[in-house]
């Protein structure tokens, strides 16, 4: 009897991306533990669809993700001391298997139940993540300007805001709504004397701490459906040296792709990666996204921003939803999604965001509108109420 175990028999015979069972110096690596829940999750063809046209275009990971029709084969090092781990995948006619419990604390559109009668949110756990940080935090961070001694825009602050409006109305359509952040500083807790970054640099490595506290929060603690990342979008100054507004504006939403060669390098990028794949986020996070954007470019009337580099894939062929490897996309172990309409520091946004909370509709650019959270929520609104809207509704007198 062949005493060789099953799993290392398919690693060989699957191992002709190393040109052999293990490539020379190299040996087997054991599957790491989040990911071994999703052995044979997705078919040969949802791995290749996953990685050419999102997260991985233009063979990006070639040099350490291979699909052969039995395994996803995921190489860990490089050069003589390489190490291989397989995920299996299913057969082409087989059903996606049932996710082991406890592999994640999410859920997708039809694992939250029925919708209720004129609460077509309910059941869902969205978190608001108010994006940057605003107050003091502000200019440190590079999202404060001013035009003309006018009351400073500060994105951290518009975001926060518009997350305190957005929360009621979400909750009376039947969501639970939490919050990342609530406050104009970090989650960290870190006061501006605390920290006195001298430079650029410094300041993104503070960055990286907060939004990794911020991960800390939704994964361990809040264990939301959904992510919602709320963003005010801005243009190059044609002059930094001098803020002048400039013309246009545009709206597009963000989820996680386009990983650039030396990011899949990256162990823990690529095993965030892989796992987005796996478990499912990144098509419920995409299938949210779609729906947002074809409910939200009407209310807005923007056309959409698009990305010229490697850095960004457009996805869903509508041109507002785009695929980029951001550190809160890869973070967050479930569905996420970035809204990122208007420009602050155009002629038509600046004066928006200028005019505040008024009631009714203003002219701007010869189109009455509401003010500009008002309007930022209608948009959130009615792309949730598309998505998640699109469930049976549950019987008059139903449990709850």
């Amino acid at each position: 009897m062949d005493a060789m175990p099953a799993a290392r028999r398919l690693f060989c015979l699957t191992a002709l991306y190393v040109g052999g069972c293990v490539a020379p110096g190299g040996q087997e690596a054991p599957v790491p533990a989040r990911l071994a829940p999703w052995q044979g999750a997705l078919t040969s063809a949802e791995w290749r669809a996953a990685l050419d046209d999102r997260f991985a275009p233009k063979a990006a990971g070639k040099e350490f993700l291979k699909v052969t029709p039995n395994a996803l084969i995921v190489k860990e090092a490089r050069g003589d001391s390489a190490q291989y781990f397989t995920l299996l995948t299913r057969a082409p006619d087989a059903p996606r298997p049932t996710p082991p419990a406890g592999a994640r604390y999410w859920r997708t559109r039809d694992e939250l139940g029925p919708a209720q009668l004129e609460k077509p949110l309910a059941g869902l756990h969205i978190a608001l993540d108010p994006g940057h940080l605003g107050g003091e935090w502000g200019p440190l961070e590079g999202r404060s300007f001013s035009v003309d001694g006018r009351p400073p825009v500060q994105e951290g602050d518009l975001t926060l805001r518009e997350a305190q409006l957005l929360a009621p109305r979400l909750e009376a359509l039947g969501a639970q709504v939490t919050f990342v952040r609530d406050h104009a500083g970090p989650i960290t807790g870190e006061k501006i004397t605390d920290v006195h970054p001298v430079n650029w640099a410094a300041m993104l490595a503070f960055l990286n701490t907060e939004i990794r506290a911020r991960a800390v929060k939704v994964n361990e603690e809040l264990h939301p459906d959904l992510v919602l990342c709320l963003h005010f979008d801005a243009d190059d100054w044609p002059d930094p040296a001098k803020h002048t507004l400039v013309n246009g504006q545009h709206f597009h939403i963000l989820v996680d792709g386009a990983f650039l060669p030396a990011e899949i390098a990256n162990e823990e990028q690529r095993l965030y990666m892989i796992e987005r794949i796996a478990d499912g986020a990144g098509v419920e996070e995409l299938a949210v996204a779609q729906a947002m954007a074809e409910s939200a470019a009407p209310i807005f009337g923007q056309p959409p921003f698009g990305y010229s580099g490697a850095n960004g894939v457009a996805l869903g062929g509508n041109g507002y939803v785009w695929g980029r490897n951001l550190l809160a996309d890869r973070l967050y172990r479930c569905p996420v999604v970035f809204f990122e309409p208007y420009v602050a520091n155009s002629v038509e946004g600046y004066e928006r965001i200028q005019a505040g909370e008024y009631e009714g509709t203003r002219e701007f650019n010869g189109v009455a509108r509401k003010n500009i959270f008002e309007e930022y929520s209608d948009a959130v609104v009615a792309g949730l109420v598309n998505y998640y809207g699109k469930r049976p509704v549950a019987p008059a007198g139903a449990p709850r």
